[in-house]
């Protein structure tokens, strides 16, 4: 029996937030098969971090991330997880990650500049040497 997108994606959603916790993320999922966001993440040792997670199965190397601050995407063939990240500060929370690259006039550095003034989640200013835990 074929199964619906809704219950795949929320089996690629699990898959994807059970990878996140063995990389020591605390995850929120939301409940709504509607929201914007998949997921809600902080990292344990820098917990004033939250990032945004979008996840999406099979090749989405085009996928604009208008919301998200992370986009998750799972291979069902191979059960693999790829990440890319809106900034490079936050390449190095997991272990393996690669920074979304400019597109046109929807560049990265355009939207990450909008989200620093406009929203909480964002963190472009991230870094280890600045959390409260290195003071």
């Amino acid at each position: 029996m074929a199964q619906c997108a809704a219950s795949l994606g929320a089996q690629y959603e699990i898959a994807v937030a059970a990878d996140l916790m063995r990389q020591h993320f605390e995850v929120f999922r939301n409940l709504s098969p509607a929201g914007s966001i998949d997921l809600i993440i902080r990292k344990l040792q820098t917990p004033h971090v939250l990032l945004r997670v979008q996840v999406k199965s099979g090749s989405y190397s085009n996928v604009y991330l208008r919301d998200a601050d992370v986009l998750a995407v799972f291979n069902p063939k191979t059960r693999t997880i790829r990440y890319r990240v809106m900034h490079e500060r936050l390449v190095s929370l997991f272990h393996a990650a690669t920074l979304s690259k400019e597109r046109g006039r929807n560049s990265i550095a355009r939207i990450a500049a909008t989200r620093q003034r406009t929203n909480g989640f964002n963190v472009p200013d991230y870094s280890p040497a600045t959390t409260p835990e290195a003071q």
